[in-house]
């Protein structure tokens, strides 16, 4: 691997005297997005490291304004009953990119440069350290329960084994987003930066401390999760979704609360990359409902720019 800048798609890439990548994203358009566009820039950085071990460590940010947002919901509410498979298929190669970012063998830092939302802050949760800008209008969270759904890149199995349950649950059922001083006092980040320059020597510094990083889920003394909830607080939590479908059927947004509850508490009992694929099953479930179709329909609409209206020239003519 070169000690300068290379050229790799969707990435502003380069490696510098001590072997220290950094890449920033930088897709098409105004604002990352976790789409097509995010996969394919995600299989080229992915294989240019892995081909290579002349590498101490990755600074992952964003070559624009925004880190990176949400999923591609545009996807999502197009899908058809019967595409449950595709849908599978699709969310499990999305989650399979963040696994390999996390399991390198490499330090890995998220330098958060801007808002990540979504799947933005899930890619932060598979990196090893996050340090963010001190910038006032950052924010950080999961609000995919607005859609009726949830954090399906692994967010709800990360954010509940790095918080625990109790922590992460008003992430995952409010869609409660953090400032950077709520971020680092909440433990959604570990460390803050004043500046770009400060940013990224405090990325690189951390890597060049901590050669050998691992998350806390890959390391061998921790396969279980030190937050790991008691058989009864298991089986009162997965008895809650059924009773809500039955009572509250007026009420759809809590049964999506309740189901992203229900999820956290039994990934903890479960195998990560087990939970993993629990999650996104969890997933499709919650896409398949009339309650998040609409809602992402909504937010789709809004962003849409406004249709022109007909002249009255036109009106009379029709």
């Amino acid at each position: 691997m070169d000690t300068s800048t290379k050229t790799l798609p969707g990435w502003q890439f380069n490696r510098d005297n001590d072997g220290i990548v950094v890449a920033a994203l930088d897709l098409p358009g105004k604002v990352n997005i976790m789409n097509d566009d995010f996969i394919d820039a995600m299989e080229c950085l992915l294989s240019e490291l892995e081909a290579s071990r002349d590498y101490a460590g990755v600074v992952l940010t964003s070559a624009k304004p925004v880190f990176l947002a949400g999923g591609d919901l545009k996807r999502m509410v197009r899908s058809a009953p019967g595409q449950e498979s595709a849908l599978f298929d699709y969310f499990q190669q999305l989650k399979s990119y963040l696994r390999r970012l996390e399991r390198l063998n490499r330090p890995v830092v998220a330098a958060i440069n801007g808002s990540a939302l979504g799947g933005g802050y899930e890619t932060c949760l598979a990196c090893h350290h996050r340090i963010a800008l001190r910038e006032p209008r950052l924010r950080l969270g999961l609000p995919e329960i607005e859609f009726g759904i949830l954090a399906g890149a692994g967010g709800v199995v990360r954010l509940t084994r790095l918080l625990g349950f109790e922590r992460a649950t008003p992430y995952l059922t409010q869609g409660t987003l953090e400032d950077v001083m709520g971020a680092l006092e909440h433990g959604l980040v570990d460390d803050l930066a004043d500046d770009a320059q400060q940013l990224l020597e405090k990325s690189k510094a951390w890597i060049r401390a901590n050669p050998q990083a691992r998350q806390p889920w890959d390391k061998p003394d921790n396969a279980t999760p030190a937050h790991r909830l008691s058989a009864n607080q298991r089986r009162a939590l997965m008895l809650e979704p059924a009773r809500l479908s039955r009572l509250m059927a007026g009420h759809p947004a809590a049964f999506a609360a309740q189901r992203n509850m229900a999820l956290a508490a039994e990934s903890l009992n479960m195998d990560f990359d087990a939970a993993l694929r629990y999650e996104t099953r969890v997933l499709i479930e919650l896409l398949r409902t009339d309650h998040a179709r609409e809602r992402m329909q909504e937010f789709l609409d809004r962003k849409s720019p406004r249709k022109a209206q007909p002249s009255e020239a036109e009106r009379s003519a029709a």
